[in-house]
């Protein structure tokens, strides 16, 4: 058996640094059901022993399902049928010492206590598909687990939460950058993906093991050479997450991401099951495109409806994941397709997670003309942007305006907003010359953007967006309260042609939504798998030329081209996604109805919300007569605060 394959639910552990003792009957006490270990200096409990190993040099704890593991056991000597994952990890210490994480692909998190060399490691995989949280004191002790409410030291209550945190969760200003070491409460860090984490002698240090290197496909020079490298990767990683497994499933939402993990997966295992959740409404209803996908690949489907109870969706995950629902759309469709999996017996369930920002749009071929001075290529690119993108931001209409209209609306836009930037920037020079070259080659004129900026500005004032929801109090209290430690190390000798991709690729959103999957799956009993997600294929679309991913103005040529052969027509020749800002509408209202009598003034969500400013987004909101397509810059500020609240009552739960 591939010891890869095991799925292990939950491990947790405290390792002891002075005389006070934890017993494994304290550790497993009201945390999960798992076996006990007790040992000289600590103590463990894990669902499945053979995640676990314990000799007098070695404490091992590994949750791993590496995609090299036959390299690995080949380097290593180890034949297929030998060990358990706690046993490989200890011979790959043994082996490569602290140059260990280099070595693995794939999904993986483990803990070395080496009690020689007194040294603690912990290592998380390169896009943290497997979480790992710990409690260090030092001097004291170090505990850990693969959730927050099974740390042996945790205790939820308002008093143990990360205040600072939460104004970091609410502004959003700060909803960019890389993923941090900081969670909710106060005493707890998350590991970093990709970074190897050192205690020794009271010292803490982080090191990044994962440096991408793009430039290795310099000496490509054919367009067709991407191209294939792109499909045998793709065709790998599916391979890779799908081995092993006896009843594979696959998310599939009609998109080109979803459709062509779906496709690719039904070639490689034959029969798969598929699962499609949709609320029935008009602008959010796929089936056109997953029945196109269906008729393909005959999986077994199944479909459903997000889960009607917002509130009691938000509360479940709240405490499946110990902190606030993390996606903009509330996790009712997860819960929901989640219960189709349970129901349908799949023990792996393949997303197309994050396949927009690893095969990359192309949209950065716009910019490069721009900066360039190339007005007629720019000018085709923006004129086929215009044509083959659903840009519903601009007009709810967009797909049955003229071509003509969409060429002229978007070239404005995007004009207006580029030398809007360059005014914003104080760039004079860059201003004027983009600014001339731009009125023979598109009509623009200094009266437009003139035009534009009113237009803005109307805007503005008639439905002004405030910068957070949060008291003055709270937000003065809590402003840059606790450092924290982060992932850039990442991009470190980057090029910095690279860097914007490859930080949207692994932005902090992208892995806490990782994790919100990963927890959900552990309670459910299967297993999420991404493909996208895989070190060959990321580094591969780095070095992909933006012209080739812009294809003839869709985007994500690079993956419609290598599957032109596999996905149906429909879903090939798409060039929009579909928005789901109506039931991100519904939902914050039928949200906003249940909490209308637990959120009562008092209740502490409004020390830290305003609830002046709350109300009035709220009634932007629910005002049938505002526009949606208004409505969608208030819904994260407004959502995000009622999504805080639920997960406040949880942790008031707690404490009684």
């Amino acid at each position: 058996m591939n010891i890869s394959c095991l799925i292990t639910p939950y491990f947790s552990g405290v390792l002891s640094f002075s005389p006070a003792s934890y017993s494994a009957t304290q550790i497993g006490a009201g945390k999960f059901q798992g076996q006990s270990f007790d040992f000289s200096g600590g103590s463990l409990a894990a669902n499945s022993p053979e995640t676990v190993l314990i000799t007098t040099e070695l404490i091992v704890v590994a949750d791993i399902r590496l995609h090299n593991e036959p390299e690995i056991r080949s380097r290593l000597g180890i034949s297929a049928q030998e060990g358990t994952p706690a046993q490989l990890i200890a011979r790959a210490y043994q082996q490569w010492g602290e140059k260990i994480s280099e070595q693995f692909t794939g999904e993986f998190v483990f803990l070395i206590w080496d009690r020689r060399a007194e040294k603690v490691l912990v290592s998380r995989d390169r896009f943290g598909f497997k979480s790992f949280y710990y409690d260090y004191q030092p001097g004291s002790y170090f505990a850990f687990g693969n959730r927050i409410s099974h740390l042996p030291t945790f205790l939820p209550s308002r008093k143990s939460i990360d205040y600072g945190k939460i104004r970091n969760f609410l502004a959003p200003q700060n909803s960019d950058g890389s993923f941090e070491d900081r969670t909710f409460f106060k005493n707890v860090k998350a590991a970093l993906p990709a970074h190897q984490l050192t205690i020794h002698k009271n010292q803490v240090a982080q090191r990044c093991y994962w440096k991408v290197d793009p430039a290795r496909y310099r000496t490509i020079t054919r367009e067709e050479e991407y191209i294939e490298l792109f499909r045998s990767y793709f065709f790998d990683s599916v391979r890779q997450c799908t081995q092993g497994y006896d009843a594979p499933g696959a998310h599939l939402s009609g998109g080109l991401d979803s459709s062509s993990v779906a496709c690719v997966a039904q070639q490689l295992v034959g029969k798969i099951s598929t699962f499609y959740i949709h609320p029935d409404l008009p602008s959010t209803d796929e089936r056109y495109f997953v029945q196109a996908v269906q008729n393909q690949i005959h999986s077994r489907h199944y479909e459903g409806r997000p889960e009607a109870d917002v509130y009691g969706a938000l509360a479940r995950l709240s405490r499946l994941f110990d902190r606030p629902e993390h996606f903009p759309i509330p996790s009712t469709f997860h819960f929901a397709a989640a219960e189709q999996v349970r129901q349908a017996g799949c023990d792996v369930v393949l997303t197309g997670h994050d396949g927009d920002s690893v095969v990359g749009h192309g949209n950065g071929l716009i910019r490069n003309y721009q900066e360039a001075g190339d007005w007629s290529s720019l000018k085709r690119a923006i004129y086929q942007y215009a044509q083959e993108r659903d840009i519903y931001h601009l007009n709810s209409d967009w797909l049955s305006l003229r071509a003509t209209e969409r060429q002229t609306q978007y070239a404005r836009h995007y004009l207006c907003t580029e030398l809007w930037a360059m005014v914003r920037q104080k760039k004079v020079s860059g201003f004027l010359k983009t600014a001339r070259a731009l009125n023979p080659e598109l009509g623009y004129s200094y009266r437009d953007f003139l035009n534009s900026g009113l237009d803005k500005l109307r805007t503005r004032l008639k439905f002004p967006l405030p910068g957070n929801l949060l008291t003055h109090d709270f937000a003065a209290q809590w402003e840059g309260t606790r450092t924290s430690t982060n992932a850039d190390a990442l991009y470190t000798g980057l090029n910095a042609d690279y860097q914007g991709q490859f930080r949207e690729i692994t932005h902090k959103s992208y892995v806490d939504a990782t994790e919100q999957l990963h927890h959900i799956g552990l309670h459910y009993g299967h297993h999420y798998a991404h493909p996208f997600f895989d070190e060959k294929l990321v580094e591969l679309s780095l070095a992909i030329p933006e012209r080739v991913k812009f294809g003839d103005g869709k985007g994500r040529a690079t993956i419609r081209r290598a599957l032109q052969d596999i996905l149906p027509p429909e879903v090939l020749n798409r060039g929009h996604k579909t928005s789901f800002n109506e039931y991100g509408l519904l939902s914050f209202q039928i949200l906003h109805l249940q909490t209308q009598s637990i959120f009562c003034r008092g209740h502490l969500l409004w020390d830290i919300v305003d609830k002046k400013k709350f109300d009035k987004v709220a009634g932007i909101l629910l005002n049938p007569a505002i526009p949606l397509n208004q409505k969608s810059r208030y819904y994260t500020l407004a959502s995000k605060a009622l999504f805080l609240g639920v997960w406040l009552e949880e942790i008031k739960k707690h404490e009684k």
